[in-house]
């Protein structure tokens, strides 16, 4: 919800962060269809932006998990809002929603605001009883018959409807403070009205149409990719798209051939005839703006790869894919790392082609 760029007043913004892009935006569509229905705090403005956790090894062999990287929901970084006043003065919260938090993340967010000098309220979202842990949740979740799904849909209880109340619920005590400061703002504005509006100025020119206002979409530009593994190109253009690492978890990646057969009559033709992806290349393959399901596309030639639902489909295999985010193997080239090239044939060797940027 983008209250400021509406005209309408805004006193408290509340940070809402996530970690997979898609699954943020279809939340906070949600909370702005309850805030347009009447039915969230008003007064409150909701700042989607997005969070990136690594790790690397310590010296004992131990994981050590960090933050590297916060950013507004396109990309852009915070330092545009850290540093202006205003919004560093209203900002009240920040709200933690998906699926992908670990349990000590949020002491990162902690420490990431306190090194920007900024004393706000962080809260988490939170497992459901009998998990110990969201990932736990949410694997639980996928694996739910489709009534099941449907009920905790209804009742809030998983999945982004889960997120969307959570949020609501954490900001709706800021709606009270927000009303009251409003209201001692307009009490102590309204002896000074009727002299501001003898000095507007008739001739003044008209402001600018929201829709000249808006700044061009930023072009999709894929993560790294590791060329070290296994990796695919677009079939037009030959751009790298995704690593062996954003093939789906939970659709078996020994089912999908990575080496091509000769012909059919050969009889080793794979069972699976598309790959099936991770949430997380909608965020450079999909266009904006779709909620459950649309089309992939190259974002260098434009070129279809494929369709995703988040209902999910049925590969050639058997397996039903959920979410699914599919693409045909004709639609892509398959690219060998180095070390695996030496053992096939040439005939089976792409040449990559350095990662759209």
């Amino acid at each position: 919800m983008e209250g400021a760029e509406g005209g309408e007043a805004v006193s408290r913004k509340v940070i809402v962060v996530g970690m997979n892009r898609p699954r943020l935006l279809k939340i906070i569509s949600m909370v702005d269809d309850e805030v347009a229905g009447g039915n969230a705090p008003t007064g409150v403005e909701y700042v989607p932006c997005l969070a990136a956790m690594s790790s690397y090894e310590a010296e004992n062999g131990d994981a050590v998990r960090y933050m590297s990287d916060f950013v507004f929901r396109d990309g852009s970084p915070m330092s545009s809002f850290f540093d202006d006043e205003a919004f560093r003065e209203s900002l009240d919260t920040v709200v933690m929603v998906g699926y992908e938090w670990q349990e000590n993340d949020k002491q990162l967010v902690e420490k990431y605001f306190e090194s920007n000098l900024l004393s706000v309220t962080i809260v988490c979202v939170s497992p459901n009883p009998g998990f110990s842990s969201l990932g736990e949740e949410m694997s639980h979740f996928k694996n739910l018959s489709d009534d099941e799904k449907e009920r905790h849909t209804t009742n809030h209880t998983m999945g982004p409807k889960k997120m969307k109340r959570f949020i609501l619920d954490t900001t709706t005590p800021l709606q009270t403070t927000t009303e009251k400061k409003d209201s001692a703002e307009k009490d102590n504005a309204v002896e000074s009205l009727d002299g501001e509006e003898n000095e507007i100025e008739i001739d003044s020119p008209p402001d600018k149409p929201k829709e000249e206002e808006e700044v061009p979409p930023k072009k999709k530009i894929p993560v790294a990719i590791d060329h070290n593994a296994t990796s695919f190109a677009c079939r037009m253009c030959r751009t790298v798209l995704f690593g062996e690492s954003h093939l789906a978890d939970d659709h078996k990646k020994a089912l999908h051939s990575l080496k091509r057969t000769p012909n059919r009559a050969s009889g080793t033709v794979a069972s699976c005839q598309s790959f099936f992806c991770d949430e997380s290349v909608l965020e450079w393959l999909a266009p904006d703006g779709a909620d459950v399901e649309g089309k992939l596309a190259c974002p260098h030639c434009n070129f279809k790869l494929g369709h995703w639902n988040w209902s999910g489909a049925q590969c050639s295999c058997g397996t039903w894919v959920v979410p699914a985010i599919q693409i045909p193997m004709g639609k892509v080239d398959v690219i060998l790392p180095p070390s695996e090239r030496a053992k096939v044939s040439p005939i089976m060797i792409v040449a990559p082609k350095a990662s759209y940027a």
